[in-house]
């Protein structure tokens, strides 16, 4: 009740209607998979608000939304290897496998990239915070729907929650 109570209060805040993104995790397993699934719909509304006679359609130019929408994609794809790294330890040491993933994520957020994301030039903080300046300039804000979550399992409720938890503090995004 009282996460509603908050939805409704930063949805009257802002004066035009929000983009909605509805997110069911529950048609998806795997955690990479959540996350693409989750960010894609975020940088498809800001690939929205650039669409003239599309409903919900702000005037944001079309090169300002297509460089916000990348800039969520690639983040989603850090977010996603990371993840893959953090999971790996929970499976390769099961006993120690939650307190070595916390060690394990705090040295990938500020050690920077890996794996799949190493060629990239950007560390995970620097993307965020490039990522919360562009998402701040948008006209509207994103709505996140989660739909069907009662029908998660317990493990895959709680990989859900951690998405929501990245989600949670980006501007813009409620």
């Amino acid at each position: 009740a009282s996460q509603c109570s908050q939805v409704i209060q930063d949805l009257r805040a802002g004066g035009a209607p929000p983009r909605a993104v509805q997110f069911n995790p529950w048609l998806i397993g795997e955690r990479g998979a959540l996350i693409s699934e989750l960010f894609g719909g975020i940088a498809a509304a800001v690939e929205a608000m650039a669409m003239p006679g599309k409903p919900g359609a702000t005037g944001l130019p079309a090169q300002a939304a297509k460089a916000t929408a990348g800039l969520v994609r690639r983040y989603a794809k850090h977010l996603g290897a990371a993840g893959k790294i953090v999971s790996a330890a929970k499976l390769l040491i099961p006993v120690a496998g939650e307190a070595a993933a916390g060690v394990l994520q705090a040295l990938l957020e500020s050690a920077g990239d890996v794996g799949e994301v190493a060629e990239r030039d950007k560390q995970l903080p620097e993307q965020k915070a490039e990522l919360e300046e562009a998402l701040r300039a948008l006209p509207r804000r994103i709505v996140v729907v989660v739909d069907d979550a009662e029908r998660l399992e317990p493990n895959e409720t709680l990989e859900m929650l951690r998405l929501v938890k990245a989600v949670v503090g980006l501007p813009n995004v409620v």
